[in-house]
């Protein structure tokens, strides 16, 4: 067995003691804000997740994990089998029919697939998430910023943006926040991974987000977009806050892919 520079003797010693002998690990996410592996052992193949504290904060982690275990209980999230606290690893189940990026779906068939997961997961009752991470882009930003060693004089006005769209958030709606094609598992009912940015915020705010993280051109915009209300009944959505948003996220990668090469 190869194993990856990412995972830890200790690391594979649980795996093991918890579902069995490790045959292989395949790194599936590498350099990103987490380290993910498909892991085949003895008793099936498993999904294995290490999280990156040099990324996250314990806030942040329990935000991850107090959403990630309602998105279980309400069918959104494939089951965690294990987790350890103490390594930051968890388990789940692998799902074998694979992911909507590596599918060979169509791409307005893609578009669909996630607009109906977004469309899902915004009219899930929102009682359970009172007290979870509320939208800060203006904190979020200037985290990226200084870590990226850049000068917040510089990115002026983007700090201004984040905080108008901050401010006039309705946090209505629980958001994933990082919903591209390779955290949407294909399966008879599909699953959502990775709930690390997930927030209280607004429609427009995941309509953005997924947009920006998997590059749709104005045609594949406007495409999600009308499936998107179609399958929420025609709600009303902020065209100019979709491309607001889309501004601010769209240099919020660009930070945060200089944050990383620095």
């Amino acid at each position: 067995m190869i194993k990856p520079t990412q995972i830890s003797a200790e690391d594979i010693k649980w795996i093991e003691e918890k579902v069995g002998s490790v045959h292989s690990i395949k790194v599936l996410t590498s350099g990103l804000t987490n380290n993910c592996f498909k892991v085949k052992t003895q008793t099936g193949l498993f999904f294995v997740k290490k999280f990156n504290l040099s990324r996250l904060d314990k806030q942040a982690i329990q935000n991850e994990q107090q959403v990630r275990q309602w998105a279980e209980s309400v069918n959104l999230s494939p089951l965690t089998f294990f987790y350890s606290q103490t390594l930051n690893l968890l388990i789940q189940r692998f799902e074998v029919a694979g992911d909507l990026a590596s599918s060979n779906l169509a791409m307005d068939d893609k578009i669909q697939q996630v607009a109906t997961c977004l469309a899902r997961l915004h009219q899930q009752a929102l009682q359970p998430h009172t007290k979870l991470t509320k939208q800060d882009l203006t904190h979020e930003s200037s985290l990226l910023i200084a870590r990226a060693q850049r000068s917040t004089a510089d990115y002026k006005n983007l700090i201004q943006l984040c905080k108008k769209l901050d401010e006039n958030s309705q946090l209505n709606c629980l958001c994933h926040g990082d919903m591209s094609f390779q955290n949407l598992l294909l399966g008879s009912e599909n699953k959502i991974i990775d709930w690390e940015y997930a927030r209280l915020a607004e429609v427009e705010y995941d309509l953005a987000s997924s947009i920006v993280i998997n590059q749709l051109t104005l045609a594949q915009q406007q495409s999600l977009i009308e499936k998107y209300q179609a399958a929420m009944a025609n709600k009303r959505i902020s065209i100019d806050k979709i491309t607001d948003y889309q501004i601010v996220f769209t240099e919020i990668n660009k930070l945060w892919h200089l944050s990383e090469s620095d």
